[in-house]
């Protein structure tokens, strides 16, 4: 009798010691794939928005600087880097007189002896800057725009007074004996800094949302201070100033003392 043989061609029972099948299955490669070109896309997506917004700044300057050229063209003026028109007035250039050209900052430094006598007309740039350092500068200063700061630094400048009507601030200083005539602002902010001797002589009105004046210096303010709005403070902290009295008929008054109006 023959012996019955096993076949070899067949496929014998799976290996239970072989352990799980940890492959990866193709269709989790795929996603995995799709997911890093998700992010590459992504990268590059903000790559380029940031490309384009330096792109964008640095075409809003060319064409701020670009602009600031075609007007800027007064004696001793000069265009600054982000399109401010600066006008520099000293002993070689005096500049009786100053008016800042429209639609443009402007910054005007009067450092010459009686540079900018005949005043600082500041009221179509689109905000504005006034230095006042040498000896008898600055007649009457007129400022609007965004923003406008007016410093008188030293003895007897700004000598016809300082009008302000720029929409959110105006900042002004006055030193020793400077602003001898009346001040004026109006906007969102107003602040008045009497820090010299004998400064602000004149009245001091503010018709600002919110005004601050300070009469530090010695015999400072010799004038009335109005004020109305929201807010208004007024502090007389230097020895003999606002001799005339404040008028406060804003909504809030500090100190409270200075609530009276004729």
């Amino acid at each position: 009798m023959e012996a019955c043989q096993t076949g070899t061609s067949g496929t014998g029972p799976p290996n239970r010691d072989a352990g799980p099948d940890t492959s990866v299955p193709p269709d989790a490669n795929d996603e995995n794939d799709g997911g890093d070109e998700r992010s590459s896309d992504s990268a590059t997506d903000a790559s380029d928005g940031a490309l384009d917004s330096s792109e964008d700044a640095t075409d809003s300057a060319m064409d701020a600087f670009g602009l600031c050229e075609s007007l800027c063209t007064m004696a001793g003026a000069s265009c600054q880097g982000d399109g401010t028109c600066l006008i520099a007035c000293g002993a070689q250039n005096p500049c009786p007189s100053v008016t800042c050209p429209p639609g443009i900052p402007c910054s005007v430094d009067c450092v010459g002896q009686n540079a900018c006598s005949q005043g600082v007309d500041c009221t179509a740039a689109s905000r504005c800057a006034v230095v006042c350092t040498g000896s008898s500068t600055c007649g009457e200063i007129s400022c609007a725009g965004s923003d406008c700061t007016v410093q008188c630094l030293l003895d007897g400048t700004c000598t016809q007074g300082v009008s302000c009507k720029a929409t959110n601030s105006c900042n002004i200083q006055c030193g020793n004996a400077s602003c001898p005539k009346d001040v004026s602002c109006t906007g969102a902010m107003c602040t008045v800094n009497c820090t010299g001797t004998g400064s602000c002589g004149g009245a001091i009105t503010s018709a600002a949302d919110a005004t601050t004046v300070a009469c530090s210096g010695q015999n400072s303010c010799g004038g009335p201070v109005t004020c109305t709005g929201s807010t208004c403070g007024v502090g007389c902290d230097g020895g003999g100033s606002c001799t005339s009295g404040e008028c406060c008929d804003a909504g809030s008054c500090s100190p409270s003392a200075a609530q009276h109006c004729p």
